[in-house]
């Protein structure tokens, strides 16, 4: 006799009709982000036009309402995976284990999917509109259209590297001080970088509209996340300061960061946009530390073309953190000097030029045996050398820096913090946590990366992850800088 198979069927919960068109809207937003981007790439007037009165009132809005929560942006990705986890926990269950009839089943998984999917696009949308602003044209074909084919030479970085470095001796020496010669400067950071913002929005139409009200707090922990020499960053929507750092890095930082949330993505055309706004401000800390910005760059770049020029320069004014207890100038280099950073595995430390400490050598030697009594190594250039040589250096007035490389952990950390007590005695002091990119450029022919024009449309057409930061770092603002004062010379 012939029987027929037991054959038990698993019912798939399928979407349901309001799922389906939520993945067809996905389908047609991706469409027209594809062709929006294609648009932008290939037309300079629609991609002003659309970040500056489209994309920016929408990012003002956003990161006006924002700036009222503290630490919004963390806050939202940690909510965000603890809602991922319960998300899986729950569709895994409704779909394989949960003994409840087919119906019932089906409305809970589409429910979880409707909701993952809102809540993922309220975190991807923001970041993919983001990358429109990677199309904005070229600040000098937007701003300097009679220089952007030209071609500076080294003496042209030299002479502005020059003045800058005038300028801050000067708004140095003119800053109110006091009884510890620290900056004496009362204001509204926040307040005064919106205002100097505002101010030049006729000459930027990208700086008009809201922006945001309060900003959180850097510390050390969080540089463990993203970097030991982060002092400030954007993300949407929040921005972030260190507001421990000095008055002028404060003010120069928060409009760096503000001309960001204005959809201003290369760090260049950033630190220009902050340049331009401290200059043309009737404050003179927002002055000061539009010229110390600046100046601290153009040395960066002049340093990678002519090292001895550039440190001959670069030494006459920072060394005034030294000699003058000129607390700002110690913050143009990384000073991680107030407690172990996360993942940090070496310490890096370089004195000014070794003549500096004529008047502080009893301070520095202290240091340097603290040092090395915890497996420091000495170099000048890449020739190793004891402390006695090191004070026979100071002694005959040499121009050489000292580098100072250690291993780091969180233990060895705190037996040298004592050395490091002093912020003034060196130049830069930095825990290494995270690799850093260089431009092949730059790396190439760093005179062609700095001083000739810079090229059009060498963003990605549809995704720009390091691109502003990389070919276009905040020492390339340096040629923004020359064009500036060509056409301003008069």
């Amino acid at each position: 006799m012939k029987t027929k198979k037991d054959k038990t069927e698993k019912n798939y919960i399928k979407l349901d009709k309001i799922n389906k068109r939520i993945n067809i809207g996905i389908i047609v937003f991706i469409i027209i982000y594809i062709l929006n981007n294609l648009i932008m790439y290939f037309s300079d007037n629609y991609a002003a036009f659309f970040i500056t009165h489209i994309l920016n009132n929408i990012n003002g809005l956003f990161y006006y309402l924002c700036s009222y929560i503290p630490y919004l942006s963390y806050i939202i990705l940690g909510i965000y995976a603890l809602y991922v986890i319960i998300y899986l926990i729950l569709d895994i269950y409704y779909e394989s284990f949960s003994k409840d009839d087919y119906i019932t089943r089906s409305r809970h998984v589409n429910r979880l999917y409707r909701g993952f999917i809102i809540i993922s696009l309220f975190l991807v949308i923001p970041n993919l509109l983001a990358q429109f602003e990677n199309h904005l044209p070229n600040f000098d074909k937007l701003l300097f259209p009679e220089t952007q084919t030209k071609t500076y030479t080294k003496e042209d970085l030299i002479n502005l590297n020059t003045y800058l470095g005038e300028q801050v001796i000067k708004y140095s020496d003119e800053i109110p001080r006091n009884k510890d010669r620290s900056i004496d400067y009362s204001i509204n950071y926040n307040e005064q970088a919106i205002n100097d913002l505002k101010k030049i929005a006729d000459r930027l139409n990208l700086l008009k509209g809201l922006y945001p009200q309060n900003s959180s707090h850097i510390n050390d922990f969080i540089r463990g996340f993203v970097g030991s020499k982060t002092i400030g960053f954007t993300t949407p929507y929040s921005t972030y300061f260190d507001y421990d750092a000095s008055p002028t890095s404060i003010i120069s930082t928060i409009t760096h960061e503000f001309c960001h949330t204005k959809g201003i993505v290369r760090e260049n055309e950033t630190v220009y946009c902050a340049f331009l706004a401290g200059t043309e401000s009737e404050n003179k800390l927002s002055n000061y530390a539009a010229y110390l910005e600046a100046f601290s760059w153009t040395s960066a770049a002049l340093l990678t073309i002519d090292y001895e020029i550039g440190d001959e320069i670069e030494d006459r004014v920072l060394s005034k953190c030294l000699t003058d207890n000129y607390s700002e100038l110690c913050d143009v280099y990384t000073k991680n000097t107030n407690e172990y950073i996360r993942g940090s595995k070496y310490l890096k430390i370089v004195t000014y030029q070794l003549h500096n400490y004529i008047d502080y050598k009893s301070d520095l030697m202290d240091a340097l045996y603290i040092l090395s009594n915890n497996d420091a190594e000495f170099t000048i250039g890449k020739t190793p050398v004891t402390i006695e040589v090191i004070e026979k250096l100071i002694e005959t007035n040499t121009k050489n820096h000292l580098t100072v490389t250690i291993p780091l952990n969180n233990n060895r950390f705190s037996k040298i913090k004592e050395a490091l007590k002093n912020d003034y005695l060196f130049l830069s002091v930095y825990q290494k946590n995270k690799e850093e990119k260089e431009s092949s450029n730059k790396l190439d022919d760093a005179n062609n990366y700095y001083l000739a024009p810079f090229k059009d449309k060498d963003e990605n057409m549809f995704f720009n992850m390091h691109y502003g930061s990389i070919e276009y770092e905040y020492s390339r603002v340096a040629r923004l800088l020359l064009e500036h004062y060509e056409k301003n010379k008069s």
